[in-house]
């Protein structure tokens, strides 16, 4: 079975990728994000959802993860989030998670996108 969330480090732009591939749960996310923080913490992430199916997330699941952002942010009080979504369920689906997040007030920065390469130029540049 394919893993359902990649996770690729690149030590040398302090940046960690993860790529979401079909049906994934709010629970699989979560783990992700608790293996993330309690692990090697770079300042950058990329969330690319393009090959994701997120059919099954509902506003109560982007809430859930906000809140775990908000309780991990102590470890990652710098840098950037980039959400990559490029059909239209998945960039509303990450442009949710952007504006809950605005108002949760995080450290980070998290904006949604619709092109991976606009995404690491974003999150690259100083």
């Amino acid at each position: 079975m394919i893993p359902k969330i990649i996770k690729e480090v690149h030590p040398e732009n302090d940046l960690t990728v993860f790529t979401v591939i079909g049906k994934v749960t709010a629970k699989e996310i979560v783990s992700a994000i608790h293996d993330f923080y309690e692990n090697a913490v770079t300042s950058n992430i990329l969330l690319d959802l393009n090959k994701s199916d997120l059919s099954k997330s509902i506003s109560a699941d982007v809430e859930r993860i906000v809140n775990l952002s908000v309780e991990y942010a102590v470890r990652r009080p710098a840098g950037k989030t980039a959400l990559v979504g490029s059909d239209d369920f998945t960039f509303g689906i990450s442009r949710m998670y952007e504006m809950t997040k605005e108002s949760a007030k995080l450290p980070f920065q998290t904006p949604a996108f619709r092109d991976i390469q606009a995404a690491y130029q974003w999150l690259l540049s100083d």
